[in-house]
């Protein structure tokens, strides 16, 4: 009876990168693929969480304060409960978008790499040897 592997499959690479490339080795392309996509990602994500923000702000203030109604006499009553469900839409967008952006920056995905698989993949050595 032959004796089986039982070591527990890890879903991030560690250890010796030279044998797990050759098991893994469509995995490590698209673990580092993904881990490019989302460094791209995080600045547009916080981007579309400040434009949400603001967004819902301006709503909220114009909703609280009545500026339609004092400046533009526009005394339409279901008015203020259609922008009180636009600015809870661009809040709650808001609040997912810095989600995700914490969650990018905070927990980042590893992926070990030796020198000539990250200049194949082209992305620098981001810690000093």
């Amino acid at each position: 009876m032959a004796m089986m592997n039982t070591a527990p499959q890890t879903p991030y690479l560690t250890g010796t990168v030279g044998t797990e490339v050759k098991e893994h080795g469509c995995n490590l392309i698209d673990r580092t693929m993904q881990i490019k996509k989302e460094a791209k990602d995080k600045k547009l994500i916080f981007a579309w969480g400040l434009l949400n923000a603001s967004l819902a702000g301006m709503i909220y203030t114009e909703m609280s304060g009545k500026l339609l109604f004092k400046y533009y006499n526009i005394t339409y009553w279901p008015l203020w409960y259609i922008e009180l469900a636009l600015a809870a839409i661009f809040f709650l967008n808001a609040m997912c978008d810095f989600w995700k952006y914490v969650k990018y920056t905070v927990a980042p995905t590893v992926v070990v790499l030796n020198t000539e698989q990250m200049g194949l993949l082209g992305l620098q050595n981001t810690y000093p040897t």
